[in-house]
């Protein structure tokens, strides 16, 4: 067995393991920060709380996953895959929070805001510009690497 092999199967194994300790990390943030905001929702009886932590849901989610495709990469550098990476998933992560939060808060749909009916639309429509974004540019940068 090559001793180089090795080392690099325990690195590989490493960055799995720390990946996998972040996601964690991660999800255990965002899940405490949304349920304080609903908590403190209802604790002072106005949505303020709740919108703030979507928010720091968004900013949280950014910062997690930069860290984790650092991670994953092995370097501390900010490259453009690492940030399309970090934009996109923050973007979609805050999606789906928001989506479900009032998708499963409402006692019915038509408690909702016109207001928040409007932004819940604009919001789909800027994670679908996102996403075809992130795999537009991807495929992109894939095939000018290969040339």
């Amino acid at each position: 067995m090559n001793p180089s092999s090795v080392s690099n199967d325990s690195a590989t194994t490493k960055a799995a393991n720390s990946t996998t300790v972040w996601l964690v990390a991660m999800g255990g943030t965002l899940a405490f920060i949304v349920g304080l905001g609903i908590y403190l929702a209802e604790v002072i009886g106005r949505d303020s709380p709740l919108s703030v932590a979507l928010a720091c849901v968004g900013i949280s989610a950014f910062l997690f996953l930069l860290k984790i495709k650092s991670v994953d990469s092995r370097s501390n550098r900010l490259t453009e895959a690492t940030m399309r990476f970090a934009i996109a998933g923050a973007i979609v992560i805050e999606y789906l929070v928001l989506v479900s939060t009032v998708a499963f808060f409402r006692e019915t749909p038509e408690d909702l805001h016109p207001l928040t009916k409007t932004l819940i639309g604009n919001f789909t429509t800027i994670v679908g510009i996102v996403i075809a974004f992130y795999f537009g540019s991807s495929a992109y940068a894939q095939s000018n690497r290969k040339r």
